[in-house]
């Protein structure tokens, strides 16, 4: 049995059936499933399509909502977190931010359950904050391939 590495400070309004519990299990799997092997820290926050938005514009220069943002503390050049606590403390590994009227708008869409949506996009998350990314046709099959992967695994299958 996995021990849990990850925890987690979360922020805003989490959708009705998500509790902070599930949260930081999904989080825990999907980082231990993405080769996650030293306790780390992540902040989750939920917000507006608004707030979305003006972070979107202001990091991706895209003047549009969107479902998550991740922004990782992880130095890309030497795989070292950013913020270097001492070894007795967990080490920040980054933030996600999540659109919780977004995610309503995708379950919606999808037609599936808010809580299922709601894992993906941590998941999701997790990945591109232990350096996954789908920027390449290559890139997108194997991160989205894990992505499944570990969402196998939340749903028992």
């Amino acid at each position: 049995m996995k021990v849990d590495m990850v925890s987690a400070d979360i922020s805003g309004q989490l959708p009705s059936g998500v509790t902070a519990n599930f949260v930081k299990k999904i989080i825990d799997l999907a980082y231990q499933s993405s080769a996650g092997y030293q306790a780390v820290h992540v902040d989750i926050s939920i917000v507006t399509d608004q707030e979305m938005q003006r972070l979107n514009r202001i990091y991706r220069g895209v003047d549009s909502t969107t479902d998550v943002l991740s922004f990782s503390y992880i130095d890309d050049s030497s795989g070292i977190f950013i913020d270097a606590t001492d070894e007795s403390s967990p080490s920040l590994l980054g933030e996600i931010v999540i659109s919780s009227e977004q995610i309503h708008r995708q379950a919606i869409e999808k037609k599936c359950e808010i809580l299922q949506e709601f894992a993906l996009m941590l998941v999701h998350g997790v990945l591109h904050l232990m350096g996954h990314d789908h920027t390449t046709t290559q890139d997108e099959i194997e991160m989205f391939s894990l992505q499944q992967r570990i969402m196998n695994l939340i749903n028992g299958e």
